[in-house]
């Protein structure tokens, strides 16, 4: 799959999730339109990985071992180890 199609692709989710939102936001000017929805997405973004990071702290106080969470999180165990440190 070209570049392209993965972006256009990864669009399509986003509208079919965010659809009924994204009309609201989008004006007249479509470069401010856009701007307006990666500003969202980014917002976002940056909430799940809050999220993300606190269930990691939350994982290793638990008693999972780095590894474990590195394998579920889909990152390596010193990112853990550095979530973990910043928590």
């Amino acid at each position: 799959m070209s570049d392209t199609e993965t972006g256009l692709s990864q669009l399509a989710v986003l509208i079919r999730e965010h659809g009924h939102e994204l009309v609201e936001q989008i004006s007249t000017d479509s470069a401010t339109a856009m701007l307006t929805v990666v500003r969202r997405m980014a917002r976002e973004a940056d909430e799940a990985v809050e999220l993300r990071d606190g269930m990691i702290r939350l994982a290793r106080q638990l008693g999972a071992t780095l590894t474990e969470i590195a394998e579920a999180a889909g990152v390596a165990p010193q990112t853990v180890a550095n979530i973990c440190k910043r928590g």
